[in-house]
């Protein structure tokens, strides 16, 4: 480079010297932040263990639930939020108050989900955006409502996602097992394990 006084070649110095230290601050609270998160994640990951255990003894019928009981059942959807909003930025998670139903893939089937989870996870090129849709459901009704499982489970692959703006965006439609105590926790605790990254 050529710099027509000394002056010129100080300013630009100085400049550099400016922006790299903006740099060198804003890396050094991202540290900071993300060591916060890993020692949230730590915690509430211990939290979550705990519930877990808990609520395994609950049973899989909410109605037959104390009051007590449905309580910590919430507190333990909260807690999941709470531990997936370390990992992903921002999280949603809806009740469907009967607002909306999809239809099933073969024969159109209506069904209307309990919860939709909304997540979106930053990529160097736009973010990732996820809408999961997620059905609690007692044992009893298990093999009665398997075509809803089937068809929530054919959504990653078959659902195509309408968008009205061209963008470097990724939107994806999932589903996942029945959230079941007794017979799909195993499965269902994977599936959100692969979908928060862990």
């Amino acid at each position: 480079m050529f710099f027509k006084t000394k002056g010129d070649k100080e300013r630009l110095e100085n400049v550099y010297t400016l922006i790299s230290n903006r740099d060198v601050k804003s890396y050094e609270l991202a540290i900071v932040e993300l060591s916060e998160r890993i020692k949230r994640i730590i915690d509430e990951t211990g939290k979550l263990e705990e519930a877990v255990i808990k609520i395994e003894t609950f049973g899989t019928d909410y109605s037959q639930m104390t009051e007590e009981q449905q309580y910590e059942l919430g507190a333990y959807v909260n807690l999941m939020e709470a531990a997936t909003k370390l990992l992903v930025n921002p999280i949603y998670l809806i009740r469907n108050e009967r607002e909306f139903h999809i239809y099933s893939f073969e024969d159109g089937e209506r069904f209307e989900p309990d919860y939709v989870l909304f997540l979106q996870r930053d990529k160097t090129d736009g973010f990732e955006q996820l809408q999961i849709f997620i059905e609690p459901k007692g044992t009893q009704l298990l093999e009665k409502d398997a075509w809803k499982e089937k068809f929530l489970l054919q959504l990653r692959t078959e659902a195509v996602p309408a968008t009205i703006f061209v963008d470097d965006n990724d939107y994806k439609i999932w589903g996942l097992h029945f959230f079941n105590q007794d017979n799909r926790m195993k499965e269902f605790d994977s599936e959100f394990a692969a979908l928060i990254g862990k």
